[in-house]
């Protein structure tokens, strides 16, 4: 037979031991929670990185398109303007060739215009100083 201290006693253990065995099981799903969480947290940031690396990559992409485009449109623009070049000089050329009088007069008055600007201009410039 048992005491009632010994009753009490085991009623103790018994009701320690569901104590413990609670604060076990609180721990283990608070342990499983939180490696729930850290996983679903480096899923993010493997989604994240994924999803980043693919944004640059697509960005970079259309740079370079951007990039080759405007490269060529350049080179287009580069050679329409050597052919007008090309094309005025043999204009000229051939003014030349059709009108010597004409075109002498006309380059002696350009540089008649181009000395007196010229003069002009540094007459102002020793006026300001």
């Amino acid at each position: 037979m048992s005491t009632p201290y010994e009753r009490a006693h085991s009623v103790a253990d018994q009701m320690g031991d569901r104590t413990a065995d609670k604060a076990d099981q609180a721990l283990r799903a608070t342990r499983r929670a939180a490696h729930d969480s850290i996983d679903s947290m480096q899923e993010g940031v493997s989604r994240t990185r994924e999803n980043l690396t693919q944004a640059v990559n697509s960005a970079a992409d259309r740079v370079e398109q951007a990039t080759r485009q405007g490269l060529d449109r350049a080179r287009e623009v580069g050679d329409t303007v050597r052919t007008q070049v090309s094309r005025a000089g043999d204009q000229t050329a051939d003014y030349i060739r059709d009108e010597p009088m004409k075109s002498v007069l006309i380059a002696a008055a350009a540089g008649a215009l181009v000395a007196l600007l010229v003069n002009a201009m540094s007459r102002s410039d020793r006026h300001y100083r």
